[in-house]
């Protein structure tokens, strides 16, 4: 875009958060600083080092290498940096008030980094973090720099308490709808919010290898249909729906092929508790699968050598109004059909029939017969299939970066966008 040109800001991406990390939002991170860089900007992430015991624990350096554990080009630079190291004395693995102490001693620690790393254009300060947010609008924004707050999950009574502080942003970017009518209910103008979903990296999804070739690779059975959920089974505390899957397979376990249901992702603590479930249901041990951790060359194996993939998020507030789902761009791009909770933030991307299935959440009935729908339907499979690859055909990450760096920069209507 010839508007970039003009734009001189550097970006500086502050996140609290740990990394390295399995979880999604520290791909998401690296690889929107990797977009972001990729139009010419220059981009520095900065992050807390790790505690001492908390390096040990994971067998990394307290300045780990964020290159050698996400898939991502070395355009930008990552920083690892001490945060008041007293509290590291006090690391817990088990706790999560250190964790929660260290995100806000992160948010105050901002303040002198940004000094470090301006210059005389000033920076644009870009971060996914409440606390830090508030950190620098309660110090002051320079009028030379820019602070973007793209906010991917919130909690609605820290933003009514602080509601007079996040008025003073001038623009906000959000992932879902539901986010942006929780900014404008405290008085922020919708035209100063953009919304922008996830996106997905085209060339890491679209593999040229097939399902037989994949479930090879995998071990995983080339005569039964196989269900597929791919993503960590829990965010902050909460379960992301795959009860459901397990008891929707006592409606499916009669077929002349019994569906295999294979969750990777992990943590496999929960394999037990998913199998009393399918005992509980009378469903066969055997037709459920459970993986952990998988790396991040892997993904898209796992996710092709499904018949269906699913996002059976239960009825809660995050997952129906504010969660924009990696994995939802990512089963697309992979071509695989994909049935969903359905919930406006899925909507948002997904119209039923057309590049997906939305079928009502926590019902396994109305999932089994979603799943029965697409396998008994090869015709339905592949029209699925094929709208959402046509879906995400232009939802990639360098897109979404020139979109929300333009909005910040001023040239970008929210309109343009999400709206």
């Amino acid at each position: 875009m010839d508007a970039l040109k003009s734009i001189k800001k550097k970006v500086l991406f502050l996140s609290g958060s740990r990394f390295p990390t399995g979880k999604a939002y520290g791909y998401q991170i690296a690889k929107e600083c990797e977009s972001i860089a990729s139009l010419g900007v220059d981009v520095t992430l900065i992050f807390p080092e790790l505690a001492p015991r908390q390096a040990r624990n994971m067998d990394l350096p307290r300045q780990p290498d964020l290159f050698a554990h996400f898939p991502v080009k070395r355009n930008f630079r990552a920083e690892a940096t001490p945060v008041y190291p007293i509290l590291d004395l006090f690391y817990s693995d088990v706790s999560p008030a250190w964790s929660v102490v260290k995100i806000l001693a992160f948010a105050v620690a901002s303040i002198r980094l940004v000094d470090r790393w301006r210059d005389k254009n000033g920076v644009m300060i870009w971060t996914q973090d409440f606390f830090v947010v508030l950190a620098q609008c309660i110090r002051g924004i320079r009028r030379e720099d820019i602070l973007v707050y793209e906010c991917h999950g919130l909690s609605s009574k820290l933003l009514r308490v602080f509601a007079p502080i996040i008025r003073r942003l001038k623009k906000i970017i959000v992932t879902t709808s539901g986010l942006r009518r929780e900014f404008v209910r405290i008085g922020i103008p919708e035209e100063a919010i953009l919304v922008l979903p996830n996106a997905v990296s085209l060339e890491e999804f679209s593999i040229d290898e097939n399902q037989e070739n994949c479930r090879r690779h995998l071990g995983l059975p080339q005569d039964r249909p196989i269900i597929g959920y791919v993503g960590v089974f829990v965010t902050y505390g909460v379960e992301k729906g795959i009860p459901t899957l397990v008891r929707s397979l006592a409606f499916l376990q009669n077929r002349y092929a019994p569906p295999l249901l294979v969750c990777v992702g992990g943590p496999v603590s929960f394999a037990e508790e998913y199998y009393r479930i399918a005992d509980s249901v009378k469903v066969p041990r055997e037709m459920l699968r459970i993986v952990d951790f998988q790396p991040r060359a892997e993904v898209a194996r796992w996710m092709k050598a499904c018949d269906i993939c699913t996002i059976p998020f239960p009825r809660n507030k995050n997952f129906m109004e504010y969660a924009s789902p990696m994995k939802l761009f990512e089963y697309m791009a992979a071509g695989v059909p994909v049935i969903a909770s359905d919930f406006p933030v899925i909507r948002d991307v997904l119209e039923d029939g057309k590049n997906g299935l939305l079928v009502p959440a926590d019902d396994p009935k109305a999932w089994a017969d979603g799943m029965a729908k697409i396998l008994d339907n090869p015709d339905l499979a592949e029209r699925l299939a094929r709208g959402g690859r046509e879906t995400v055909a232009g939802n990639t990450w360098e897109n979404r970066a020139a979109r929300a760096y333009l909005f910040m920069a001023g040239g970008l209507e929210s309109k343009e966008h999400g709206r």
